[in-house]
């Protein structure tokens, strides 16, 4: 009969893996992963002696239960849209599913011996959750992307309110009269958000803005990676009545050898800001679920 194992018994990522991947000994291997390929050995020397058995590997199954039990709190983690995320895919199956082949392999297929299955069925990059921009185009670093590079700037006597278009982020920055007094007025470190904690103030015209306690989580996905103890100035000078010059300097010593800065321009442009409708909280990933049954129901 077929026995379920574990996807962490092949090869990792980056990897397109297949049921003909076999384990590498030469690499390291959590404990977990180590376990169920010791459980598979004795499947498979059970079947040198004649034992009919397959190994099934599906990839995380979800399904119906308790959000606050067992790995299904991994779940609940990600619907209430904490701050921090590895990166990467995940990939996974419905747990319905798993059923129903495992059911189909002992039952309707028992002459089947000697064989690997994995069982997946879609797999989602992280930043389909759409917290941010991609690309960090919200900044501290704001950088366009392919599309939906528009920015909406709007300034009062004590804040500056950036608007990006994609994916609707709002930097809401505070003004001082003085760097010092910027910087005096940094927020706690315990106070983590996305973004960063900003703080601006005015030097002949131009708009200065420092950035620390960034979430190096946002900034693995810029061409500016950046630790939590570097910092990110920014600087917005009026050019002309049309273009905003902006330049922005990274600087960490954990990762750079010097501070290095990038420039480009905004340029005025008719119309208004219009909303880009990513979706939330992960509601996407039930829905292909549930799109999935709809669709064996109809078949």
């Amino acid at each position: 009969g077929p026995a379920a194992s574990s996807p962490t018994t092949l090869p990792q990522a980056p990897l397109t893996v297949t049921e003909t991947a076999t384990w590498d000994l030469g690499a390291a291997h959590p404990a977990y992963a180590t376990s169920k390929y010791l459980g598979e050995l004795e499947v498979w020397r059970g079947v040198a002696e004649g034992l009919s058995a397959v190994i099934v590997n599906p990839s995380v199954v979800l399904g119906p239960g308790d959000w606050h039990r067992s790995s299904t709190r991994l779940l609940r983690y990600a619907h209430q849209e904490h701050r921090f995320y590895t990166k990467g895919l995940v990939n996974f199956v419905d747990v319905r599913d798993v059923v129903e082949q495992l059911l189909a392999l002992a039952l309707d297929q028992p002459e089947l011996s000697g064989e690997r299955y994995i069982l997946n069925a879609e797999a989602l990059p992280l930043a389909e959750r759409c917290l941010l921009g991609f690309g960090n185009t919200a900044g501290p670093g704001m950088m366009g992307t392919l599309y939906n590079s528009t920015y909406q700037f709007v300034q009062t006597d004590d804040y500056v309110m950036i608007l990006v278009e994609m994916a609707h982020d709002a930097r809401i920055i505070p003004t001082y009269d003085s760097a010092e007094e910027a910087r005096a007025n940094a927020r706690p470190n315990a106070l983590q958000q996305w973004l960063g904690d900003s703080r601006g103030w005015y030097e002949n015209g131009t708009l200065v803005v420092e950035t620390i306690n960034i979430n190096p989580a946002q900034m693995e996905e810029s061409s500016g990676p950046i630790t939590a103890q570097g910092k990110i100035t920014e600087r917005f000078s009026r050019y002309s009545d049309t273009e905003v010059v902006y330049q922005f300097t990274v600087d960490d010593d954990n990762i750079y050898s010097q501070p290095w800065t990038a420039e480009l321009s905004f340029h005025e442009t008719e119309g208004p800001v219009y909303e880009y409708a990513c979706h939330e909280g992960n509601y996407a990933m039930p829905g292909i679920l549930a799109g999935a049954r709809l669709q064996e129901a109809q078949e």
